[in-house]
């Protein structure tokens, strides 16, 4: 089943580029590490951009915990914390469904077979 660490922030006033900066370094460790993220994403609301929302995907739930043993996501909490106005939120979420233009990719937490 597909797998997501979700950390939501906000950004504080002037903080941008050290926040991108701790973000950055982090992304390097983490997408480098055996059981690093497949994929990596950041989306910044386009209403108040000092609101970020950092989404890790994994491919399993093993993989994200084996990566979480070794302190990698606690090292992002904590990098970033500092640049943000209130607590970072962070939540773990499993993909429920996903489709593309190609049709299905997950349904249900599972990536169908070949058809």
């Amino acid at each position: 089943m597909s797998y997501v660490h979700v950390v939501e922030a906000r950004v504080g006033i002037g903080m941008m580029e050290q926040f991108t900066r701790a973000l950055q370094q982090w992304e390097r460790r983490a997408l480098g590490h055996p059981d690093g993220p497949d994929h990596h994403s950041v989306l910044v609301d386009r209403d108040d951009p000092r609101r970020i929302t950092v989404l890790s995907h994994f491919a399993d739930e093993e993989q994200a915990h084996s990566f979480d043993q070794g302190e990698l996501f606690a090292d992002l909490r904590s990098g970033i914390e500092g640049c943000c106005e209130a607590a970072v939120d962070t939540r773990r979420m499993d993909v429920f469904y996903a489709v593309g233009r190609g049709g299905a990719e997950t349904i249900f937490g599972e990536t169908p077979g070949p058809s």
